[in-house]
């Protein structure tokens, strides 16, 4: 017997319309959850708005782990919502707040060293940006732990190189760096075939610094670059991040929990590259929560 369509079985408007209501009232705060939350600060030393997107754990009873990411404009190729909510549980709930760039060759560098071209020359203040407005902003309107064991920055490129530079600066406030194909070639002299690998700054800085509890994770693509200024086989950009790893093996404890390498056959220094390794790095953040907890 065919099905037949009633005029009186149809629902009146009214009805309709208050369960559509309840519903939106019911759910809607659940769906407007699976969205990182925007969050505008305003600088006095960068002197402009910043914008950044908060990744909030579920779990508002404990304290908050945080990961700050350097070119927060480049996210969405990254989906990091997806890699979040994966790695909500550790016993320090992680809360990521991607940070929106400015004039990415001035703000983010090495602080008090400029490179041979006078590039970098913000990022002093871009690192008092972070230290002294963004976190405690940060830190008066969620529950993020205050040990720096627990909280973190990564960035990419460039903004890798800024992340490794403000948490090497800063060992009591960052425990942690990650540093996805990072700008690690940035010299305060020109070029020298005679010496392909001077003057390196991040590399000064390293070597000549103390010893630390700090954990850091690198990330380098097979297919990064095509440069390899000493001859010696290895792009430049592996050739630097290893280099750099070295130095670090004199400078922190032993491990895979305080240092960390991967290395991406094939991998481009692209966002598609990246979002495939970052699910790797807030696993190694992940271990370390509760290997420290």
């Amino acid at each position: 017997m065919p099905f037949r369509f009633y005029q009186d079985a149809v629902l009146p408007m009214k009805i309709w319309k208050d369960f559509f209501e309840k519903f939106v009232a019911l759910f809607y705060p659940v769906i407007q959850k699976q969205g990182p939350d925007p969050f505008i600060i305003s600088s006095k030393y960068l002197k402009r708005d910043i914008f950044t997107n908060l990744y909030l754990p579920i779990d508002n009873k404990s304290k908050w782990s945080l990961l700050l990411i350097n070119d927060g404009q480049d996210e969405v190729p990254l989906d990091l919502l997806k890699s979040h909510k994966k790695y909500q549980k550790a016993p320090y709930h992680l809360m990521i707040c991607t940070i929106h760039a400015g004039d990415r060759i001035a703000e983010y560098g090495t602080s008090e060293v400029l490179d041979y071209k006078g590039r970098g020359e913000r990022s002093d203040d871009y690192q008092e940006f972070i230290i002294t407005e963004l976190l405690p902003t940060l830190r008066a309107n969620y529950p993020i732990t205050s040990i720096s064991d627990h909280v973190g920055i990564a960035g990419f490129s460039l903004g890798g190189l800024s992340a490794i530079d403000i948490a090497w600066n800063n060992p009591n406030i960052f425990g942690f760096a990650g540093v996805f194909s990072g700008a690690l070639w940035w010299r305060k002299e020109k070029f020298k075939t005679e010496d392909p690998d001077a003057d390196r700054i991040i590399h000064e800085k390293v070597m000549n610094g103390e010893y630390r509890q700090q954990r850091y994770w690198f990330q380098a693509g097979t297919k990064d670059e095509t440069a390899d200024r000493n001859n010696n086989g290895i792009i430049d950009s592996i050739d630097d991040t290893l280099h750099l790893i070295n130095i670090l093996k004199h400078k922190v404890p032993a491990g895979e929990n305080y240092l960390k390498y991967v290395e991406i056959e094939g991998g481009q220094h692209n966002p598609e590259t990246w979002r495939k390794v970052l699910p790797k790095f807030l696993s190694w953040i992940y271990k370390n929560e509760c290997h420290q907890t």
